[in-house]
């Protein structure tokens, strides 16, 4: 859905319906990659860190 680059700052989203996605985090080096499940809520902010 996007990459690093496209969020440069904290006041940046990604706008998603509810339901539950999978998130993979992977590293400039491809190392190490974490894939973490998030379920988005209506009307909530969740943050993947």
């Amino acid at each position: 859905m996007g990459h690093v680059d496209e969020f440069s700052s904290v006041t940046q989203g990604l706008l998603l319906n509810p339901g539950t996605y999978q998130v993979t985090i992977v590293p400039v080096n491809g190392q190490n990659q974490t894939t973490n499940t998030v379920t988005i809520e209506a009307n909530k902010t969740v943050l993947v860190k």
